[in-house]
């Protein structure tokens, strides 16, 4: 294994997501400086319960606390915290250590597990005899790592986390649950292998995650929370089916292989084509809206688009299936769809109406944070309010949409 570079050098991938819960500074320091040269996303936070209000909720503000105090870097000059977005189900390993004020690593350990989280925790502690290795084991830590941290221990402590959530090797042909013969690899998701398959059964082309059983609870959760929502332009989660004690099948409709954001990206994007996108995505956020569900994870990567039959279809994803499903491994989210309110108590509806504003502003303009020089940005000011309860509804902001497409097309004929 490479010797670990140093902050500043770029990571080759992006492997996962690590959350890092110490007060020491230094000592997240030099994991992060591990984790970030081994191609690993880091979260940090300094104290067991802003761990546990970010890691119990769907979408978190972490904002700055002493954990925010200048860092002296390795090679000069002070680096600061910054405010970090992060969805809970965003984190794949968690780095504890044991020794935290308030609710202690153990507690928070005890929390975690006594919820259903089966993400992988590796515990840190200055001491350990065999009797405390043996507590934090029982408590359901699934390492323990002594300080001061060996840089090249924890890279290789936390890919082999990592690596035993993988699926064994899987073969076109192969038939899963009895029902799902897979056809061809997508790819390497961030948390399984994604197949596109075929129902046996029905003669449907599905897509199929398999995933390892502590990728699954954030999963079901999910599943559950958008089980009632039957919208054509929304992907919901089809099945899951445990396949054995380590493995679990999640299986979707086939999803469209281009993102909003890689459209975008391309310069594929007309006015028009602006305006119906953004229609069809308030069409399902007002149907989620109506069931009582938030999406909360609305963005460019979250939105796919099938030009295949000559006119778009669009396909809205939910941030667990989008993590399991798509092989990007890529952040789920854009921070600049992230509303100024997203804090502990989490996002909700109104966050919804922040997100698609800023995507008709990041489809008009290329940017998510620059208003478009058009009639419609009157609209856009209301659904980009600061304040939660000055926004317009799902409902009227997809009526302005509507108009102010339909006005522009047929200025569009007139001319």
């Amino acid at each position: 294994m490479a010797a670990p570079q140093g902050p500043h050098s770029a990571p080759p991938h992006h492997n996962g997501r690590v959350l890092l819960v110490d007060v020491d500074r230094a000592a997240r320091q030099t994991a992060r400086d591990a984790l970030v040269a081994g191609g690993y996303d880091v979260v940090e936070v300094d104290d067991g319960a802003r761990a546990l209000a970010l890691l119990r909720q769907g979408f978190v503000l972490l904002p700055p606390s002493a954990a925010a105090a200048p860092i002296q870097g390795p090679h000069g000059g002070n680096t600061t915290l910054r405010p970090a977005v992060a969805g809970a189900s965003d984190i794949d390993v968690i780095i504890l250590a044991w020794s935290l004020p308030g609710l202690s690593g153990g507690e928070l350990l005890a929390r975690l597990r006594g919820d259903g989280d089966e993400r992988p925790v590796i515990v840190t502690a200055e001491h350990a005899s065999a009797e405390d290795t043996a507590t934090m084991l029982s408590l359901g830590a699934d390492d323990v790592i002594l300080k001061p941290v060996n840089q090249r221990m924890l890279l290789a402590r936390v890919t082999a986390q990592l690596r035993r959530r993988r699926a064994p090797s899987l073969t076109p042909g192969e038939v899963l649950d009895g029902r799902y013969r897979l056809q061809q690899s997508l790819g390497e998701g961030r948390v399984g292998v994604v197949w596109r398959a075929r129902h046996v059964e029905l003669d449907v082309t599905v897509d199929v995650a398999v995933v390892g059983s502590r990728g699954s609870e954030a999963l079901r959760h999910e599943a559950r929370r958008t089980a009632g929502i039957c919208h054509p332009g929304f992907l919901r989660m089809r099945d899951i089916v445990r396949l054995d004690t380590t493995r679990h099948l999640a299986v979707a409709d086939a999803l469209p292989t281009t993102t909003v954001k890689r459209l975008i990206d391309q310069g594929a994007i007309t006015p028009d084509r602006a305006f119906a996108i953004t229609t069809s995505v308030l069409d399902v956020v007002v149907a989620l809206h109506q069931a009582g569900v938030a999406h909360k994870n609305i963005s460019a990567n979250s939105v796919f688009v099938d030009d295949s039959g000559g006119q778009d279809r669009v396909v809205v994803v939910d941030g667990a299936t989008l993590r399991l499903i798509s092989t990007s491994r890529k952040r789920v989210g854009i921070s600049a769809y992230t509303p100024p309110e997203a804090t502990a108590a989490g996002a909700g509806k109104d966050a919804d109406v922040y997100a698609v504003g800023r995507l008709l502003c990041h489809l008009l303009t290329g940017k998510a944070e620059t208003l478009p020089a058009h009639p419609v940005a009157r609209a856009l000011d209301v659904a980009l309010a600061r304040t939660p309860g000055e926004r317009c509804s799902a409902r009227a902001l997809l009526r302005a949409v509507a108009i102010a497409g339909k006005s522009r097309r047929k200025a569009t004929r007139t001319r």
